[in-house]
């Protein structure tokens, strides 16, 4: 029954027109914000997404906002259309809800991975090159990857922005279970960042990955290469993630015991 709810779930999470339409969004975004370094054929793909996420400003919309669209808000829309009780009826509360959260979390960080893939494709076919020189020489995070493997690189790369985004998704779909309104769900997450973003850490603190705010926006460079600075970025996701995840399930089971 689990396996047949999720089926159904990633049918209407990948099949429907909003997840192309985020991708779609994403990537014209990531060009439009990018269009400084995106006509000069100087750059290389890793220059240009390492500008586009932390100098544009758009990690907000490219992070938090869009890939949110497909799947993360379908609680409270679900809620809002009173078409729950359809599912109720036929599985139970938790595994209703852990699946949901999964799916959620699935298309949010695809949205971002697919996104990332075709844009970074798009500047090779019109002639960028992958990495600068200077940039291939370097052996922390992910660069190690710059002069040997660069498809393995974006693939790390990739995927490090879709566990930011996973972890907003996460945030979207407890906050949908909390106060069932769309835009209460699609608001909070944005808002939550920027309050994060002005806490104030001693300076002792030094490691990106201990940092709120850096969970979405930054990337952690571990000393050790590209597979422990990827390992690095699942932790924390993964630890996030599980607290709202736990969260969500509670929530959502207390608030259908007593509807």
């Amino acid at each position: 029954m689990i396996i047949r709810l999720f089926g159904m779930e990633c049918r209407r999470a990948f099949g429907n027109k909003l997840f192309a339409a985020a991708v779609f969004l994403m990537v014209l975004t990531e060009m439009l914000s990018s269009s400084l370094l995106f006509l000069d054929y100087f750059f290389g793909v890793d220059a240009v997404l390492d500008m586009l996420f932390s100098g544009t400003g758009s990690d907000v919309l490219l992070l938090i906002m869009f890939p949110l669209l497909p799947y993360a808000l379908s609680y409270a829309k679900d809620m809002e259309e009173h078409a729950l009780d359809f599912y109720m009826v036929r599985v139970n509360t938790v595994s209703f809800m852990s699946v949901r959260f999964i799916t959620a979390l699935l298309s949010a960080f695809a949205c971002v991975v697919v996104s990332v893939i075709i844009f970074s494709v798009i500047l090779l076919c019109m002639g960028h090159p992958f990495s600068a020189l200077a940039a291939s020489n370097t052996t922390e995070g992910y660069g190690e990857f710059l002069g040997s493997n660069t498809a393995l690189y974006l693939l790390c790369y990739s995927a490090d922005r879709g566990l930011s985004a996973a972890m907003m998704a996460a945030c979207a779909v407890f906050m949908s279970v909390l106060y069932p309104h769309s835009f209460f769900a699609f608001s909070s997450p944005v808002c939550i960042y920027l309050l994060a973003l002005r806490l104030i850490f001693p300076h002792e603190v030094v490691r990106t990955w201990l940092i709120p705010s850096s969970w979405v926006d930054g990337v952690y460079s571990s000393p050790a290469g590209g597979f422990a600075t990827l390992l690095c970025k699942v932790g924390v996701a993964a630890l996030v993630c599980l607290v709202y995840g736990v969260l969500t399930v509670y929530m959502a089971k207390r608030r259908w015991h007593y509807a």
